[in-house]
């Protein structure tokens, strides 16, 4: 620019000639000549276009600084073998992020640090700059779309870490954004299964009292049964089972094209972010309470203004799409059916945990119905047991009262079982202070605390007045006895009198008047 001001003030202002000011800036005569030129011409289209009104205004373009054309100027170090190459790291690349091993994508710097090891001479900055050029060609244009109210919501999920129960695990958040309104909802699961999938979608539902008119899923695994050709897919029975009930429509993004559920994927984050963020709420004491939490959140962030809405809230924007929403219906069953055959253990087996069923259906078939929160079992049409549902791996889920039977026949097998191991600790306690070595007692106590149907809570009373009334032992008559007493009033204890009863009143009166007088007749 500096050269470009000597220039015209020399041959303008100052009278030199084009030769005079090539010697004094040392440019080439050419540059001078064009320069000199171009301000002429510029000055001469300005005073004849009207443009200006004298020749002290000329036009920017005259002022500007240089401009050079290098578009076409090809790379002087950069060879087909290289470009071949980063070609093949870019792939690469790719087929990682189908992979899900995005985190393990070749940056620029590893790929030139790939080229300098293959004995390219080549600089960081010629392949940051190629890589560039190759991204800027795939940038796509997105299409802005407008929602009427009730009519899209999408729904997603994402992973979050935080202590239940003193334990750090990853808990799975459902979350369910309005397009229209940008309503939220979310609610956390131990797995990203079929029946939680079922259940946040009955929960959702239930909570805004209706349905939306279509649902939005990426290709989450329990949206997408299988892919047909490059573009269809072919929906899950859970999917189904939910647009049939709740009379809503569906549609996939298409892959690694999270922009088409760009509501929800700003939520995931964003409610991950707020919810579960600061130190004082990453601990709960179950993950029942995690959930209220995170529903209050939700609930002050639909309650916030939102610049991009005309600071409308969410609340209020849901409040004009609810009269759109499908008519309500009873929440879905949120369930899988499975038919399993009891093993010789007397479990079935649900997702690698292990369930125990009364020992009578040993090595039959029954029907599990699996919830997110239990496991219910049923037998012959009937229920036969239900049981919380753990997500560990191989968890033994065991009740005692389905094996007393084949204990009472083996109670040697009682000591060492992963069924004592896995009955209440209450229990436990019973049996090793009072009942260890002498488990055909135990197993005894335990058939009639199953009849009776009566807790260890009102055996281990029992035991305590078995103690105060000085007896060394505990045995379960002895308990059994002082049980049955509490039930019964003291007058019903003793039969109505009759021949038998009088015949023993006599003798034990002749045995106390025997001892008195000291054994003499």
């Amino acid at each position: 620019m500096k050269e470009k001001q000597e220039i015209v003030l020399g041959f303008f202002k100052d009278g030199l000639s084009r030769l005079e000011i090539v010697r004094r800036t040392g440019l080439n005569w050419r540059t001078v000549n064009k320069y000199v030129k171009g301000y002429q011409k510029a000055l001469k289209e300005a005073l004849e276009s009207g443009r200006v009104e004298d020749g002290s205004v000329i036009l920017s373009e005259v002022v500007e600084a240089p401009v050079y054309d290098s578009s076409s100027r090809s790379k002087r170090k950069l060879s087909e073998a290289m470009t071949a190459e980063i070609g093949k790291c870019l792939q690469d690349n790719e087929e990682k992020v189908a992979n899900r091993q995005h985190k393990q994508q070749m940056k620029k710097v590893d790929i030139h640090f790939h080229l300098r090891s293959l004995g390219h001479d080549i600089g960081y900055t010629t392949v940051a700059t190629f890589i560039r050029d190759l991204e800027m060609k795939k940038k796509e244009t997105f299409i802005r779309q407008s929602y009427a109210p009730g009519d899209v919501c999408e729904f997603d999920w994402g992973e979050v870490k935080i202590r239940v129960g003193g334990k750090l695990s990853s808990y799975y958040i459902a979350v369910f954004t309005a397009a229209y309104s940008n309503f939220r909802f979310a609610v956390l699961f131990e797995r990203q299964d079929t029946v939680s999938f079922m259940r946040s979608h009955a929960l959702f539902f239930e909570y805004i009292e209706g349905s939306y008119g279509c649902m939005v899923y990426d290709n989450m695994k329990v949206a997408v049964k299988k892919f047909i050709g490059n573009n269809e897919k072919e929906p899950t029975e859970g999917l189904l089972k939910l647009s049939m009930y709740y009379l809503f429509r569906f549609r996939f993004c298409n892959v690694r094209k999270g922009n088409e559920k760009g509501h929800v994927e700003r939520s995931v984050e964003y409610i991950r972010r707020k919810a579960f963020c600061r130190k004082s709420t990453e601990s709960f004491e179950t993950l029942e309470e995690a959930n209220t939490h995170l529903f209050e959140v939700c609930r002050d962030l639909n309650d916030q203004p939102q610049k991009l809405k005309n600071g409308q809230t969410g609340l209020e924007m849901f409040s004009e799409e609810k009269p759109y929403l499908n008519q309500p219906v009873p929440p879905f069953e949120c369930s899988e059916l499975a038919q399993k055959r009891v093993d010789k253990y007397g479990t079935v087996s649900v997702y690698q945990n292990m369930y125990s069923v009364p020992e009578e259906y040993t090595g039959r078939m029954v029907d599990v119905r699996i919830y997110p929160e239990k496991i219910v079992c049923y037998g012959d049409g009937e229920k036969i047991c239900t049981h919380r549902r753990t997500y560990g791996s191989r968890e033994w889920n065991i009740d005692l009262d389905h094996y007393l039977k084949t204990l009472h026949r083996k109670p040697g097998a009682f000591s060492g079982s992963v069924v004592l191991k896995n009955s209440e600790a209450d229990l436990q306690s019973l049996y090793s202070s009072y009942f260890e070595g002498n488990e055909k007692d135990f197993i005894e106590l335990l058939l009639y605390m199953k009849a009776k149907n009566k807790d260890v809570n009102v055996i281990n009373e029992a035991v305590e007045e078995v103690l105060k009334a000085g007896c060394i032992t505990v045995t379960a008559d002895k308990i059994k006895c002082i049980c049955d007493r509490r039930e019964c009033p003291a007058e019903a204890v003793y039969a109505p009198e009759n021949d038998i009863s009088r015949i023993s009143s006599m003798q034990l009166a002749e045995h106390s008047a025997l001892m008195a007088n000291g054994g003499k007749a």
